[in-house]
């Protein structure tokens, strides 16, 4: 603390204006007085200076609006003011009247640095205990006396003996146990409700095999599915052969003219041979001169000459068809050769009949049960739905879940005791426990 050459208080509780200058250092300055005539005062116009104490204007003498305390020091001035509008430190340096002063002002309830920095006077904190070791009033016991509290007599020994760290260790292991513990129930509860709320899931394995029954049934219908496709398929086809079929027998029934035809042209074909004889019998027996001979062969040949000349008459009828016969003839022959073909197609299409009907037998059996697959892959969607979601809420349960224990495994770590039994607990332990 600097030396004080001088105090000056003004309007300060009793004192209007006192001007006081204490003996040189070495020396003891006594002041004196009767009761109530502003001894105590000087010293807390000092302490007002020094520590900002008290607070407030109540210390003003009555009937003045200002009050002012100065304090001239070896090395500068403070000087504290307070009125109704103003609350502030005047702060001088060195001379007065070369290097000015410093206003300090909004400093609330803490003294400025720079008035600290001026006087060498600080306030004191031993723990939570705020001491004025430079200055006591009147009343004030001594050093650690009855006015100090016990607890605040510990923790300020403490402090002196160095065993302050220590207790506010011990302070801050008992908060962070105690939390702990909260945290630790907490987890608890918290674990029971995840209990309970796993408990809604149970059914979750009897779920999955009812999906997979559903998706087997599924890929059952999808397979009838396409085997009904494959059998309108093969009915289309089956119309188609039928219409063929038909066709092919119209051809047949007109085929049957053709028969009658080639009697007819081979017929025509012998009376033709017949008349080719007669003409070369006659040119051969007028050659021979056997007059006799010949009418007899002529009257024994020509006895049907009638029926010639009326197969003759047939004949050149049926010669005008004969070309349009031929060009049947050659018809005839692709028609058997396509009679043929058409009676393979005929057999073979009969067989795809004879399975055609066992498949759309089936496809009968199959269309109730693809109706009941069509309900069951409705239901089987809404299961799946509602096997995602409690799925999400399981994972999400399960990583909360590990969050916690982790959260209590470094609880239990931090403290470095059990919270039941005050025992030592390390991570090995841990292990076992949780």
């Amino acid at each position: 603390m600097s030396v004080i050459n001088k105090l000056t208080v003004e309007n300060f509780q009793s004192h209007k204006k006192t001007e006081i200058e204490p003996a040189p250092p070495g020396q003891l300055t006594v002041i004196t007085g009767p009761s109530d005539s502003g001894k105590t005062a000087i010293i807390r116009a000092l302490k007002w200076v020094l520590y900002n104490r008290p607070h407030g204007n109540e210390f003003i003498r009555v009937g003045a609006k200002k009050a002012m305390v100065s304090v001239t020091l070896i090395n500068g001035v403070v000087s504290r003011q307070r009125s109704a509008g103003v609350n502030r430190y005047e702060v001088f340096k060195g001379d007065y009247f070369e290097d000015g002063y410093t206003t300090l002002e909004g400093f609330g309830n803490e003294v400025p640095i720079e008035v600290q920095e001026l006087t060498g006077v600080r306030q004191t904190m031993v723990g939570d205990v705020p001491l004025n070791l430079n200055l006591a009033e009147q009343l004030d016991g001594p050093f650690l006396g009855s006015i100090i509290s016990v607890g605040a007599r510990a923790r300020i020994l403490g402090k002196l003996a160095g065993t302050e760290e220590i207790d506010h260790a011990n302070k801050l292991l008992g908060t962070d146990l105690h939390r702990r513990k909260q945290d630790r129930e907490r987890a608890k509860a918290r674990i029971d409700e995840l209990q309970t709320q796993l408990e809604q899931f149970k059914g979750l394995p009897r779920l999955g095999e009812l999906v997979e029954q559903l998706e087997s049934l599924i890929a059952q219908a999808r397979n009838d599915v396409e085997r009904i496709q494959r059998l309108r398929a093969v009915r289309d086809k089956l119309h188609a052969r039928q219409g063929q079929a038909q066709q092919w027998q119209a051809v047949l029934a007109k085929l049957a003219v053709v028969s009658e035809a080639e009697i007819l042209a081979f017929k025509a074909g012998a009376s033709l041979d017949l008349q080719f004889e007669l003409t070369g019998t006659k040119g051969h027996l007028w050659n021979n001169g056997t007059l006799k001979n010949i009418a007899e062969k002529v009257l024994a040949k020509t006895a049907k000459i009638g029926e010639a000349w009326c197969l003759c008459e047939g004949v050149q009828r049926d010669s005008q068809k004969l070309a349009g016969i031929k060009k049947i003839r050659s018809q005839l022959h692709a028609a058997e050769d396509a009679k043929w073909k058409a009676e393979d197609c005929r057999d073979g299409l009969a067989r795809k009949i004879g399975w055609a009907e066992i498949d759309l037998t089936e496809a009968a059996e199959v269309a109730p049960k693809l109706s009941e697959l069509k309900a069951i892959n409705k239901a089987l969607i809404g299961a799946e739905f509602r096997a995602d979601a409690s799925k999400q809420m399981v994972e999400g349960a399960e990583h909360k879940l590990a969050q916690y224990t982790g959260a209590y495994k470094d609880a239990l770590v931090e403290a470095g005791q059990c919270p039941t039994c005050g025992g030592e607990i390390d991570s090995t332990k841990i292990k076992g426990v949780v």
